[in-house]
This record gives structure tokens, C-alpha cells and sequence, in this order.
């Protein structure tokens, strides 16, 4: 029954070209992401979400605190978490450079940013930039201002 919302779902992410619409429609991917859905499906809505996903992050990724680019953290972190998605190391060092200039920004707590480093982190993707990632936020955890970044800090490393 889910199948059919997914694959409409993910054609609107390919065919959008507006950013709420297109921020709007990932919210609604991630969602499904999280229900049983059939294996062979998801593998192939995987490979599309991911290039469509990098795709945006490379067009509008300066501006972490975008609702658009915040889905799209969102949508990786699911798909990292429950899906095992494949990433290769170009693409780890893109979102680790991307989340570390999410969690630098103190002006806008950023949740999807941390729940993306913490899928990073516990899935263990072995890349030198994961490993600068933590220690970055093992700072943070220390020295930071905001007892927010303070708190999502401790969550994703200390688990």
C-alpha cells in the first residue's frame, strides 16, 4: 500500500523545483523511510534519493540552516540508519564538512545536522573526516556556548 506513496513521492523530489516543495516532499520520504517496505524497492528509491539528495546539497549546501538542506540531513540520517546506505568517501567527506559548518553556525540549532553526524558515527563509516568530525564535537562538548549544542554534542558522542 506504501509502495506506490513512495515511488510518487520520489518522483516529485526529482521533478521539484521549488524549495519548499521539494523540503516538504523529503519530510514525507523520510517518514515512509521508517515503515516496512519491500527490499527491492528500497534499494532502488535508495540509489535515486541519494544522487537527488547530493544534488541539492551541492546547488544550496553553504546554507546549512535551509529548511531544504536540513531535510535532506534528515532523509541521509534515516536512510543511514535503517536502510544501510551505502556512501563512498567523497560523499562522506562532503556531508562531514557540510555538518561541521551546520554545528560551527550557534545562530540556529540545527537537529537533523546532529542526527546525521550521530547516523555517520554509529554506523561507523571509517573516513579520517568521520574521526575529525568527533573530536570536533568532543570540543564542542567542552567549549561551546550553547548548552543546546552542549547537550546534542554529548548525544551523539557519548552514547
Amino acid at each position: 500500500m506504501i509502495a506506490p506513496l513512495l515511488n510518487l513521492l520520489v518522483n516529485c523530489f526529482e521533478q521539484s523545483r521549488s524549495d519548499t516543495l521539494t523540503a516538504k516532499v523529503l519530510q514525507a520520504i523520510n517518514n515512509l523511510m521508517t515503515w516496512p517496505l519491500p527490499s527491492k524497492m528500497i534499494k532502488k528509491t535508495q540509489k535515486v534519493i541519494r544522487k537527488q539528495v547530493f544534488d541539492v546539497l551541492a546547488q544550496r549546501g553553504l546554507d546549512t540552516a535551509a529548511p531544504i538542506v536540513q531535510a535532506c540531513f534528515g532523509v541521509l540520517a534515516t536512510l543511514l540508519e535503517k536502510r544501510s546506505l551505502d556512501l563512498n568517501q567523497q560523499q562522506s567527506e562532503i556531508l562531514v564538512d557540510l555538518i561541521r559548518g551546520s554545528i560551527d553556525n550557534a545562530t540556529v540549532l540545527q537537529k537533523a545536522s546532529f542526527k546525521l553526524a550521530k547516523a555517520l558515527i554509529h554506523r561507523k563509516v571509517l573516513a579520517p573526516c568521520v574521526y575529525d568530525l568527533v573530536e570536533h564535537m568532543c570540543e564542542l562538548l567542552v567549549i561551546a556556548q550553547d548548552e543546546n549544542v552542549r547537550r546534542d554534542c554529548r548525544a551523539v558522542v557519548v552514547r
